[in-house]
């Protein structure tokens, strides 16, 4: 509940009108769940990812409409072949200067670029493509208030938090499968769970 809550004040940031089009690049689990709130509301989903495990849980999910691989895919052109203007939001969920160029390439003109992701640099931004585009650039962090909200998505059905999981070790397996699996194998895993005992898993 605790990182839908990040993904659902994401897209509150957003300030989305009814059935807008967004782009959410990178389907880690703050991704795929910002992606999963923007789809539970009725807005059209494209979701850009290189990693064939996350694009396929996002899609056995149903999260999104669309699903890109950046490495092989150009996003810009896909997503304006998807929505001729751009997206009216893109939300930035990698943290590298890659994912964030794609967002303000694909979003219309006056659109939103929501930086979920925490990032360990500094970024470099196109001051000119901003001004050109009339473009919202915000931040987010974690959650306001928006608990009560994601609660009743789940409690309703809109969106099920156990197509996400990946994994669930016990503490004792918290290094080896969990965060050596996070560090250097994190293509692999979406959200693993941890019990303290090892039972109920």
């Amino acid at each position: 509940m605790e990182p839908l809550s990040v993904g659902y004040h994401a897209v509150e940031r957003a300030n989305l009108s009814e059935k807008s089009t967004v782009l959410v690049v990178g389907a880690g689990p703050i991704g795929l769940l910002t992606a999963a709130v923007a789809k539970a509301q009725g807005h059209t989903v494209i979701i850009s990812e290189p990693s064939g495990l996350r694009r396929k849980k996002a899609q056995e999910a149903e999260v999104a409409d669309y699903f890109f691989n950046p490495i092989e895919d150009d996003i810009q052109a896909k997503v304006h072949q998807i929505n001729e203007k751009g997206v009216d939001a893109a939300f930035e969920c990698t943290s590298v200067q890659p994912g964030f160029d794609a967002c303000l390439d694909s979003i219309r003109m006056g659109g939103t670029v929501v930086i979920v992701a925490i990032w360990g640099k500094a970024a470099s931004v196109d001051m000119a493509k901003l001004v050109i585009k009339e473009a919202n650039l915000l931040g987010t962090i974690a959650y306001n208030n928006t608990h009560p909200k994601t609660i009743d998505l789940v409690a309703t059905g809109k969106i099920k938090l156990n197509q996400f999981i990946t994994g669930k070790i016990g503490l004792d397996d918290l290094i080896d499968k969990g965060f050596d699996t996070l560090i250097h194998h994190n293509e692999t895993a979406v959200k693993t769970l941890v019990s303290p005992t090892g039972k109920g898993l």
